[in-house]
């Protein structure tokens, strides 16, 4: 990891702490690095995401149990969005699982890894899975926009183009090790994610920063990527999301099967989808003025609290 981000550096990232960890605030023009999202395509270095591995030859089964998605009918060469929760149905986790033929790869903010690795290491009784963090090992890069899919078929030779939603593929990356490239949006735009090898994490930027700029793209910081989601209306931990949400409150619709078996959580997610209503609801506003409030910042309805705001960015869009 210390090589990628002095390789950072050496791109113009200003680097800064973010939820424990390191990440690119901006390679020098947010502006510009959000233009490039939008019209031809942006390179997003997410040092601050973690991952964890399950292995073993009960992972789906048991993992299926754990969390609000489907886990057990996940094909190899797939991933989904999956919540883990609390009893009271509140979320502990926002987890992205891809499903590879030897293993579980889950992608969740570095923050808040060791504390879910202990949480779903509870409910392991008599399972043969092994719960293993993969954060030091794999380092994961995004490219996002119009051109993404010509600038990761430069660098890597993937043909991303033919990868579907929610598909993913697995194929040798720079120095032999395994490159996993998946189809999945952090923008709303076509884009496509990438876990490498750590060891050759700088090699690779190297090469995607290369073919992003031959497509008239950038790198591209945490502030923009910010806007960008934002503006999407995707939310983020620690932004939208922490222990206080039930997931359909962020309407987190796409990260429940709701024809599944049990799960930690299983019967206030039922209750309230049956219910057809929540108390709160994540959604965006439009606000006049200059200044924007601060995360937290209560919104009033008829001069009763009936919400508080989270990350407003400032959306050359909207």
């Amino acid at each position: 990891m210390q090589a990628l981000l002095e390789t950072l550096q050496s791109d113009g990232g200003r680097l800064f702490e973010y939820q424990g960890a390191t990440a690119s605030r901006d390679f020098g023009d947010p502006a510009a690095e959000y233009r490039a999202a939008r019209e031809t395509a942006a390179l997003f270095p997410l040092t601050w995401r973690g991952a964890l591995r399950f292995v073993g030859p009960d992972r789906r089964q048991w993992l299926h149990g754990q969390v609000t998605n489907d886990i057990q009918g996940l094909p190899d060469g797939a991933w989904n969005e999956a919540a883990a929760l609390n009893v009271q149905g509140h979320m502990l986790a926002m987890l992205r699982v891809f499903a590879l033929p030897d293993a579980l790869l889950a992608d969740l903010p570095a923050a808040i890894v060791a504390s879910t690795a202990q949480t779903l290491d509870r409910y392991l009784i008599m399972e043969k899975v092994e719960i293993e963090d993969a954060s030091s090992d794999v380092c994961l890069f995004s490219i996002q926009g119009p051109r993404a899919a010509e600038a990761v078929r430069t660098a890597t030779g993937v043909e991303a183009a033919a990868l579907t939603p929610h598909r993913l593929t697995v194929q040798e990356g720079p120095g032999g090790a395994p490159l996993i490239v998946a189809r999945a949006t952090q923008t709303g735009e076509s884009g496509f994610d990438m876990f490498a090898d750590a060891g050759v994490a700088a090699l690779l930027w190297a090469r995607l920063s290369e073919a992003v700029r031959a497509v008239r793209g950038r790198p591209a910081g945490w502030e923009a990527l910010n806007t960008l989601r934002a503006e999407a209306g995707l939310p983020w931990w620690g932004h939208e999301l922490d222990p206080s949400i039930v997931p359909l409150e962020a309407c987190l619709e796409r990260a429940i099967s709701l024809t599944k078996g049990c799960y930690v959580g299983q019967e206030i997610i039922a209750r309230i989808a049956a219910r057809g209503r929540v108390n709160t609801l994540l959604g965006g506003r439009r606000l006049s003025g200059d200044g924007l409030p601060r995360p937290g910042s209560p919104i009033l309805g008829d001069e009763k609290r009936i919400g508080r705001g989270t990350t407003p960015p400032e959306s050359p869009a909207l």
